[in-house]
């Protein structure tokens, strides 16, 4: 059994049967008319049925168990990554405003690319700015929802 997959399920299970109990405090209503705790209810149920392999995986039993075992305690959690995606995410909150949000999303995703392949900056820039160019396009443009502009006013 992996104690971190075991960990993670048991997080993401507990999570979702919160954010159910929770939802069932607002009104759901109908899937025609829906109330405010409609979509977070679909949302916690998502979250508890993607758990659920994670979970069924932890329990489940290998023929090398004894290898798994030994590689498990060699596996080390890239805490200084979680952290700069926590980080950018904050940063994107805060520069929202300032930046607009073409800038701020092509520096967010410029960011998290980068940690993927740090070596292939063409790659990296142009990929985010295809991705910052196609979603302006699709919400500001197409779907005509208000976005800040920031410097761009």
């Amino acid at each position: 059994m992996k104690k971190g997959n075991l960990i993670i399920a048991l997080i993401f299970e507990g999570i979702g049967i919160f954010m159910i109990m929770e939802s069932f405090k607002l009104e759901i209503k109908s899937l025609n008319d829906p109330g405010a705790g409609f979509f977070p209810l679909l949302l916690a149920i998502s979250l508890c049925l993607l758990g659920l392999p994670i979970l069924f995986s932890s329990f489940r039993s290998s023929a090398n168990a004894e290898a798994g075992k030994e590689s498990e305690d060699k596996i080390s959690v890239p805490f200084g990554k979680i952290g700069a995606v926590i980080a950018s995410l904050i940063g994107y909150g805060v520069l929202l405003e300032v930046l607009g949000s073409l800038v701020t999303f092509f520096l967010l995703l410029w960011g998290l690319f980068w940690m993927g392949h740090p070596r292939k900056w063409i790659l990296v820039s142009g990929l985010s700015a295809f991705v910052a160019a196609l979603s302006y396009l699709l919400f500001v443009i197409i779907l005509q929802v208000p976005f800040p502009t920031g410097i761009w006013r």
